[in-house]
């Protein structure tokens, strides 16, 4: 049987310059990167996982080395599931919920990239 205590994660080494586009809360990360291509795509994945889902999550903490991307979130509209046997947090304790959906929808404009999805 295998423990938790044995298993480890690892995750590949990606070089060059490490960014955050979107943040787990659901705000797009200050700074330079704000106005980049990859800034704005990011944003249109993040509207564009929300609606495909009917509102009910979105894909948040993108982040990475350019088009490398690596370690995102999910934030669920329920975070915690109704099973009265089995309740768990739903896609880990990094999902801030109806908190980042909420964040991001007040803060995203859309883009030229939203608009060739016709989100």
């Amino acid at each position: 049987m295998i423990k938790i205590e044995d298993c480890i994660t690892i995750e590949e080494f990606i070089s060059g310059s490490f960014n955050k586009y979107i943040n787990n809360n659901g705000k797009v990360f200050g700074g330079r990167n704000t106005d980049s291509e990859i800034c704005k795509k990011s944003a249109c994945l993040v509207q564009h996982s929300y609606e495909r889902s009917n509102m009910e999550l979105m894909v948040v903490d993108i982040q990475g080395c350019e088009y490398m991307l690596c370690d995102p979130e999910i934030a669920s509209k329920i975070i915690i599931s109704d099973d009265p046997v089995d309740r768990e947090y739903l896609f880990t304790t990094g999902n801030l919920s109806v908190q980042a959906q909420d964040n991001f929808i007040a803060s995203h404009s859309c883009n030229m990239y939203c608009s060739l999805l016709g989100l």
